[in-house]
């Protein structure tokens, strides 16, 4: 039976994650609203993450001592960042009598590629960039976690951002664990279809005790003008825009 135990990172960890954070929150814009992930929750693709204007930066932490053992890897941080065409960024940490701290001046970060330092406002431009599949699947389960805390009093859940693996999300629901398959569409397509993979799942001895959910997401655009293009004719969900969400609620995975 499965248990709502996703593994807790070290205290060690959890003071140099929020190190790292909080430095980051200094050097963004006040009121910054963009954080893809700034919480201590696993997996750990990348530690943390977001956007500025058209830019998406992942970015993994290092002890330059190599006394902390740190969550996820390399292949992980490179997988996010590739799939949403985002920064993948290092940002090596140092731990000294007051706490940890950055242990490079400015943003801290350096590309994980080229070791070379990153300023992210500096990458920041007007070009237009369309949303990939991996975006659209973070932005989708962002939205239903965001339903699930305001009508059903979620607190505590544990979200994947890979959307190719299932289930997309775990969480604490009134009856014991939860799962969700999540699916998600653009602009005027149309809700998506329950997935052959879900009454797998719903059968699945592993997943015995808990109970399973099927949630489809659809983003459109919320430019002006967007509401008056002609059916079919579609307007690209591009990053950073204003967008309408709507979403299916939940579904039972096992149909009456």
């Amino acid at each position: 039976m499965f248990t709502f135990r996703p593994d807790e990172p070290s205290d060690d960890f959890v003071a140099c994650f929020t190190a790292a954070g909080e430095h980051l929150a200094s050097r963004l814009p006040p009121g910054f609203p963009y954080w893809l992930k700034r919480t201590v929750t696993p997996p750990f693709l990348e530690h943390l993450s977001f956007r500025l204007g058209n830019q998406l930066f992942f970015i993994r932490l290092e002890d330059v001592d190599r006394r902390l053992t740190m969550p996820g890897d390399r292949s992980l941080l490179d997988r996010i960042a590739t799939g949403s065409q985002g920064h993948a960024c290092l940002m090596p940490m140092r731990r000294g009598a007051n706490g940890w701290r950055p242990d490079l001046p400015g943003w801290g970060l350096v590309d994980a590629y080229t070791g070379l330092p990153v300023d992210p406002p500096a990458l920041v431009s007007d070009a237009l960039i369309e949303m990939t599949d991996w975006e659209l699947h973070s932005m989708a389960s962002q939205v239903v976690q965001m339903q699930l805390a305001a009508e059903h009093g979620v607190t505590k859940l544990t979200a994947q951002v890979d959307p190719d693996i299932e289930p997309a999300i775990w969480f604490e629901g009134p009856t014991g664990p939860s799962w969700i398959v999540l699916r998600a569409s653009r602009d005027q397509e149309p809700f998506p279809a329950r997935p052959p993979v879900l009454a797998q799942m719903a059968q699945s001895p592993a997943m015995k005790g808990a109970q399973g959910y099927f949630v489809g997401v659809r983003l459109s655009s919320a430019e002006p003008g967007a509401s008056e293009q002609a059916s079919g004719d579609a307007r690209p969900l591009w990053r950073g825009h204003a967008l309408h969400v709507a979403w299916t609620g939940l579904q039972p995975a096992h149909l009456q």
